[in-house]
């Protein structure tokens, strides 16, 4: 199946039932994290748990297709449901869970962190059509979401953003949600518990992670800046541009 943008957040938290495995992929890999993580603390706590949380990658599965299964169908030594989470999964892994979605045995969930898959992709049409999988895009904030994981995460240190340095942190961040989180933590910290932030603190504690545009780069190169034109190469990596797209 697939989820809507707008129920995603929503299904992390309680999916439907007898989904067995989530598939997560976006450019937003912060976000991809971060919705992954919600969604397997609602099998396990404690994700370091070695008796229930099993750690795989899509070249482990790929090298061996029939792990995957094995591992979903294992019982835990110590009782409870298992996790299996899967990352840099990619169509390398596809028929490792087709197999599985096709014939699950075991009551553990799979929970599978991919790139920025095409809607051609096998692994992401696998998961959308699958009636016991489920597909969930994760993109850049919108101006709305990234409002609102800036007031969210400031108000867990019982703090508020003036107005000024709102429109400083949503002109400088929503790139990527972990480094949005990242920033906001270390603000926090520089501001203090319970403390009004500024715009003046906001301006000097947190950085430009908005995503840089292929023009900036040609800017930096033609101008010979090179260390504008290092930060915004790797920027644009970390959006994951297409490396042919940089070149040109």
């Amino acid at each position: 199946m697939k989820v809507a943008a707008r129920d995603a957040d929503r299904f992390v938290v309680a999916p439907a039932a007898g989904i067995v495995a989530v598939l997560f992929y976006g450019p937003d890999c912060g976000l991809v994290e971060e919705r992954a993580a919600r969604l397997a603390r609602t099998v396990v706590d404690d994700l370091d748990d070695p008796f229930r949380v099993t750690d795989l990658s899509g070249a482990q599965i790929a090298a061996d297709p029939a792990r995957l299964a094995d591992e979903v169908a294992a019982q835990s030594l110590m009782g409870g449901r298992r996790l299996v989470r899967v990352r840099a999964a990619g169509n390398e892994s596809a028929a490792a869970f087709e197999s599985l979605l096709s014939h699950i045995n075991g009551d553990a969930l799979a929970v599978v962190e991919a790139g920025d898959l095409a809607p051609r992709a096998k692994l992401r049409a696998l998961f959308e059509a699958a009636d016991n999988g489920a597909a969930i895009a994760c993109y850049r904030d919108d101006a709305a979401a990234l409002e609102s994981v800036i007031r969210e995460t400031l108000q867990r240190h019982g703090m508020a953003p003036s107005s000024g340095a709102l429109a400083y942190l949503m002109s400088r961040l929503g790139a990527d949600r972990r480094v949005t989180r990242t920033e906001l933590e270390k603000l926090a910290l520089f501001v203090g518990d319970g403390a009004e932030v500024s715009e003046a603190a906001a301006v000097a504690c947190v950085g430009d992670s908005a995503e840089i545009p292929l023009d900036d780069l040609a800017d930096a190169v033609a101008g010979g800046n090179q260390m504008n034109a290092g930060r915004a190469l790797a920027r644009l990596s970390l959006d994951g541009v297409h490396p042919v797209a940089i070149v040109r």
